[in-house]
């Protein structure tokens, strides 16, 4: 199993509600997101893939970011992905 002593976790951003952030024009990034977050017992990568609000969201972007978690599982060693995402009620 090696050394490895933590999970890595990729954290995918892709903007909308979830990453609004009051009196700032620009959305957050995933790094900003995570220092949100408290301790984890996980290693958390974050990866900005989008940034467009959620009812433009078209599927061939529902399909990218589809294939990005499943080559994050299945090719680049992650053993968890988090898609943050949001919508307005």
């Amino acid at each position: 199993m090696g050394d490895r002593v933590s999970n890595r976790v990729l954290l995918i951003a892709t903007g909308d509600t979830m990453a609004q952030r009051p009196s700032v024009s620009q959305v957050a990034t995933g790094k900003d997101l995570l220092t949100h977050v408290g301790p984890v017992a996980a290693e958390v990568v974050a990866e900005d893939v989008l940034a467009e609000p959620s009812w433009d969201t078209s599927v061939a972007t529902m399909l990218a970011i589809a294939r990005r978690v499943h080559a994050a599982l299945t090719e680049d060693g992650f053993d968890g992905v988090v898609v943050t995402h949001g919508v307005d009620n």
